[in-house]
């Protein structure tokens, strides 16, 4: 309507036109000319990430990460560590006071690992090659702050630290898995609304 105000350069032609949209919006119904439309902005994939990201701020960290995991003291040497990262698959494991005292130390990476010769990880402690002070985070914080941590700093986990003690690590892995889950829940919740709607 508009459009043919704007063509026309006055208002004469709106009630017509009003009158001719109402009729074909009647005629044409749900039909659409644009076969590969999507119902709504959601529903593409070009804008699906700036509708399901919000959704990460919603999932605390400490409903996902997980609390047990292996930990190394600085009685752990280089070579016990390394070994432990291998069986266990992971990138990186937190090093603590002692075995029953979880205050955290530093983190050890495999990269950590790789940068001690090997003829000397035996004799090495894990306190001299660890990287400390840890980068940490809160259990109540969000999964989307939790990403933008990890982000800026390039790592691929963090401790999750409550009242200087570890309470348990995060990994971007698990917030992406949550993500992908949470996206996929989202998006048949919409599916069926609309199908509702339409119905």
């Amino acid at each position: 309507m508009f459009m043919v105000g704007e063509m026309t350069g006055g208002y004469a032609m709106l009630v017509p036109a009003m009158i001719a949209m109402g009729i074909a919006y009647v005629l044409v119904g749900n039909n659409t000319i644009y076969e590969s439309q999507v119902p709504t902005p959601a529903d593409s994939p070009a804008h699906r990430l700036d509708y399901y990201f919000p959704l990460l701020e919603n999932v605390k960290v400490k409903e996902i990460m997980s609390s047990n995991i292996p930990l190394v003291t600085l009685q752990t040497t280089v070579a016990e560590a390394g070994e432990l990262l291998k069986n266990k698959k992971i990138k990186g494991l937190p090093v603590v006071a002692g075995e029953n005292d979880r205050q955290l130390l530093g983190v050890i990476t495999r990269e950590d690992v790789i940068r001690v010769p090997l003829l000397q990880r035996t004799e090495t402690g894990v306190g001299q090659t660890m990287s400390a002070p840890p980068i940490v985070i809160g259990p109540d914080e969000t999964l989307d702050v939790a990403l933008t941590v990890m982000s800026d700093n390039d790592i691929a986990f963090l401790p999750v630290v409550e009242e200087n003690k570890l309470a348990g690590l995060i990994t971007r892995r698990g917030i992406i898995r949550t993500y992908i889950l949470a996206a996929q829940k989202a998006g048949a919740e919409h599916t069926r609304a609309s199908q509702q709607l339409t119905a």
